[in-house]
Parts: C-alpha cells; sequence; structure tokens
C-alpha cells in the first residue's frame, strides 16, 4: 500500500454524492477512510469508484453501528449497577436502623408499655414508669395516634442525646410498634 496521500478526482466525487455522515460524525474521517479503501485498488473507471464507494459506505455504517450498540450496551449496564447500588444503600440504611432502634430499645425492657386507648383508665395509661400519652406532648398533640407516633419517632432519631432523652421519657419499643410498620418490618 502505498502511503502517499490519494485524493479522489472531482468528477468522481460529484457522482459519488454527499458522504453519509451524520452531524455528530467527522466528514474528514470518512473521506480519509475512502482514500484509503482507494489505495487498495488502482482505479480506472466510476464503476469501480462506485464499488469503493460502497464498500467505504458500509463499513462506515458498520462502525456507526458499532458505536450505537456500545452506548445502548453501557447505558444499560450503567442503569443497572446504578439500580444496584441504590437497593444496596437502601437494604444498609433499612439494617443501619433496625440496628440503631434494637440497641435504643431493647425487646427485653422490664416495665410495660403504655397502652394508649381513648377512654382507658388511669393505672393501664401509666403502665410503665414515666410514661406519657402523646397527646401530653405539645407538639403531638392533636394528631392521630399513629402521626403523632412517627413525628415522635422522627423526632428521637435526629437528636444526639438520645439515650438520655429515651431514659428520661420513659420510651420502649413497644411505643412504637405500629408507626414502624410504615418505616420497616421491626417487631
Amino acid at each position: 500500500m502505498k502511503q502517499n496521500t490519494f485524493v479522489v478526482p472531482p468528477e468522481i466525487r460529484r457522482l459519488l454524492g454527499p458522504a453519509p455522515v451524520l452531524s455528530s460524525e467527522d466528514p474528514n474521517r470518512f473521506e480519509e477512510m475512502l482514500n484509503h479503501f482507494a489505495q487498495c485498488y488502482q482505479l480506472k473507471n466510476s464503476l469501480e469508484w462506485f464499488h469503493v464507494w460502497q464498500q467505504t459506505v458500509a463499513a462506515w455504517k458498520l462502525q456507526r453501528l458499532i458505536r450505537y450498540d456500545t452506548q445502548v450496551q453501557e447505558s444499560l449496564h450503567k442503569k443497572v449497577v446504578e439500580e444496584a447500588e441504590r437497593k444496596r444503600a437502601k437494604q444498609a440504611e433499612e439494617e443501619h436502623r433496625k440496628r440503631e432502634f434494637d440497641r435504643l430499645f431493647p425487646r427485653d425492657e422490664g416495665p410495660q408499655p403504655a397502652v394508649w386507648l381513648a377512654g382507658a383508665k388511669t393505672e393501664e395509661k401509666t403502665a410503665a414508669t414515666n410514661t406519657r400519652l402523646p397527646s401530653d406532648n405539645p407538639i403531638l398533640s392533636g394528631l392521630p395516634l399513629r402521626q403523632a407516633k412517627q413525628r415522635l419517632l422522627s423526632r428521637i432519631l435526629r437528636r444526639p442525646d438520645l439515650g438520655r432523652y429515651v431514659q428520661r421519657h420513659g420510651i420502649t419499643r413497644d411505643h412504637f410498634r405500629d408507626a414502624l410498620a410504615g418505616i420497616s418490618d421491626y417487631g
């Protein structure tokens, strides 16, 4: 193969028409490929040029399809990996939340939790030491029981002095049983 620069004759170039190059592709690369293919043959007439043109166009389109396929495969792979990472992060967060909750509210606590029922007797409401109803807390007053428990849990989990807060207010795991059902599977 010769190393010199080969140029398609202008009258042949006019017959072949414009290069099938997309706006995102480099037209100079197509011309370079055409010149390279033309150097491989000793072209004598326009029919031979047309065959080289067809080979160049086919090779160009094949390269385009390969690039497109690679991009599609890469984006699909990236999407699958990102989804798996999100799933792993969510699972790790839920496990961390459950471990923290188990650490703060051990299952074998001494006093029984308060029974928060409308119309319950006074001694049932205060069965646990130092336990108050959600309606006793000004932040929770006027809320339905489930919302009050979820708001209280949310506020508790944001506190840096969580352990002292829980002990001081006599909060037990069972206070949050139905509130946690919406967050995760705590038993």
